[in-house]
């Protein structure tokens, strides 16, 4: 089954209140911890929405955990339907220096693919569950 591109939703909230029940319900795996999620509201009428799904990423046996923070853009439609295109969805590896959290990277789906296979992986394992969910209701 491939997976969803494009995530619909009606209710910017109830995608945060599914996205969260979906984080902390699955295991991470050896690389990947799941963390949490949250909703920003980026204009005053409500027309778009930030969904923040982050993750806890360790490279390897030696390496410092870093932070991956994943923003999705979502974009209210005229039937009133919000639309995030999972192509437009932001990574961002971020680095504890000295007790601040500095970005070391940045980029789209297919960059993530690239650089952080593990992460972009289980960023669309939730997607795809969250599509599934939305469904669902």
């Amino acid at each position: 089954m491939p997976e969803p591109r494009t995530l619909e939703v009606r209710n910017p909230e109830e995608a945060l209140n599914a996205l969260s029940r979906i984080l902390s319900s699955k295991q991470g795996g050896k690389k990947v911890r799941r963390g949490g999620c949250d909703l920003r509201r980026l204009d005053e009428e409500g027309s778009t929405y930030e969904l923040v799904a982050t993750y806890v990423y360790k490279p390897g046996r030696f390496s410092k955990e870093r932070s991956v923070v994943v923003v999705l853009p979502l974009k209210r439609s005229p039937d009133g339907i919000y639309r995030g295109d999972l192509g437009e969805a932001v990574f961002r590896i971020l680095v504890d220096k000295k007790g601040s959290l500095e970005e070391e990277w940045s980029g789209n789906l297919k960059d993530a693919e690239g650089k952080i296979p593990d992460v972009a992986k289980m960023y669309l394992e939730d997607m795809n569950d969250l599509v599934e969910s939305i469904k669902k209701h």
